[in-house]
């Protein structure tokens, strides 16, 4: 038994089966960023939707910041790579791995990852890669509002079968009607968000962060992955076979936590206004 290099509980890698699964949902995250981080180094990305203090009557055809934060995610993540091909006997990368496929390859070394003696270190690198990521496509504006419930049939027993396609809208035009990319039903955003509130308090981890920053009450995985390591939330279930079910059955169903419980803890941890 070690120390595990990121959260100090004991295990038989380097790290923890928790941090190890958390490695692992920041990893598969990777790749989809990047694409994203490539169409705004062209500046074609409609995410960011303005420039502060007016447009610039000759733009840029590049985006000179994420450009810089392209090569240096491509510096980092091939040095991770090639650290961890030596250590599984695989040939290191050439010019024709891109960026993505690098973080492809890591999601699979997962667990290589976690069977080295640096991989606390290298875990915070790959965080940091992907909150940079987050900061430079400037996602805040894409807001998660929950499954779509368009109704597309029912079962033997007359119970509403939903289309259940996970939706996303722009946080400043929550009133401005989306199609379901699946079922292309037109809904409003908002009120698909409010129907999701009410009727599933009940969340995975990556939908629960992002139900909270959609009402406005971000909470950091850092800060999460702390309340779980505290034991001040804990998993209530886990999604198999599209049910929450009350243990995990098979490897690779996700924990849902309460989003009730998320909000709470969010507000008991602001700090009190002193008034004078």
């Amino acid at each position: 038994m070690t120390d595990c290099r990121n959260c100090r509980r004991d295990t038989d890698l380097y790290l923890c089966a928790l941090c190890q699964r958390e490695l692992h949902t920041t990893l598969d995250e990777l790749p989809w960023l990047l694409v994203q981080l490539d169409i705004t180094v062209g500046r074609q990305d409609k995410l960011n939707l303005g420039i502060a203090g007016g447009a610039n009557p000759n733009p840029s055809p590049i985006n000179l910041g994420a450009m810089e934060l392209a090569r240096n995610i491509r510096t980092t993540l091939g040095t991770i790579v090639r650290d961890l091909c030596e250590n599984v006997g695989q040939a290191p990368p050439d010019r024709s791995w891109t960026t993505p496929w690098m973080a492809e390859w890591l999601s699979r070394h997962h667990t290589a990852i976690a069977a080295t003696d640096s991989a606390g270190d290298t875990m915070r690198e790959i965080h940091n890669t992907r909150d940079a990521l987050i900061r430079a496509i400037n996602r805040n504006l894409r807001c998660y509002v929950g499954p779509c419930t368009t109704v597309r049939g029912h079962d033997r027993r007359g119970r509403d079968i939903e289309c259940g396609h996970d939706l996303y809208a722009n946080r400043d035009n929550l009133d401005e009607r989306i199609q379901c990319p699946r079922c292309k039903t037109w809904l409003y955003p908002r009120e698909q968000l409010m129907e999701t509130i009410h009727r599933r308090d009940l969340l995975p981890e990556s939908h629960l962060l992002e139900t909270l920053d959609s009402l406005g009450e971000p909470v950091s995985r850092v800060r999460f992955y702390a309340w779980l390591r505290d034991g001040r939330i804990k998993p209530r279930g886990y999604v198999h076979a599209g049910r929450i079910v009350p243990r995990q059955i098979q490897r690779g169903d996700a924990r849902v936590f309460s989003l009730t419980a998320a909000r709470r803890l969010r507000v008991a941890d602001q700090p009190e206004t002193v008034h004078p």
